[in-house]
């Protein structure tokens, strides 16, 4: 009779595989919680960085916030402080993917953590910015620095409790 213990599945800590990649997600709004939520379920460790600031999708969409976020640990750094900005670099040092969704040179410039410090902590980490599909847009792209996500929120938070005053009435 064979061994239970010899037959089981040896575990990656076992095959010698250690823990499975970190992936630093530093994006918001939807396309990059969804692919980092992807990267997770096909088994990265997948740690989202949020600012002190409430984020967007949190605000407008709350249970597609918690979706994004199940089963992920997540860590708060404010990153324009330098203390919160070197823990980001310690992480760096053992991220194998860091996500980010800001527009162009944001974090070069102000935050101070563009990708060519990031590699120098860490060479073999990768850097993919999500940004616009649109090529006049993207991170090199003519309007690239142009805001693009929220630009006319005055006039949808309008429309928006229009919209919302309308089925009111119609309910009452």
């Amino acid at each position: 009779m064979a061994n239970l213990v010899e037959s089981r599945p040896k575990s990656e800590q076992e095959m010698g595989l250690g823990m499975p990649p970190l992936v630093l997600d530093l994006t918001r709004l939807m396309p990059g919680p969804l692919a980092a939520q992807i990267l997770h379920r096909m088994g990265l460790r997948v740690l989202p960085i949020t600012a002190p600031t409430e984020d967007l999708l949190l605000q407008f969409a709350p249970d597609v916030y918690d979706q994004l976020q199940a089963g992920k640990e997540t860590q708060m750094l404010d990153l324009n402080t330098t203390e919160d900005r070197e823990l980001l670099l310690k992480m760096v040092r053992k991220a194998a993917l860091l996500i980010e969704s800001n527009r162009p040179e944001t974090m070069e410039r102000r935050l101070g953590v563009g990708p060519e410090l990031l590699r120098a902590v860490q060479p073999k980490v990768l850097v993919p910015q999500i940004t616009c599909g649109r090529e006049d847009i993207g991170q090199t792209g003519l309007r690239g620095a142009r805001r693009q996500f929220l630009r006319d929120r005055p006039q949808r938070r309008r429309r928006c409790r229009q919209e919302t005053a309308k089925r009111r009435k119609e309910v009452s």
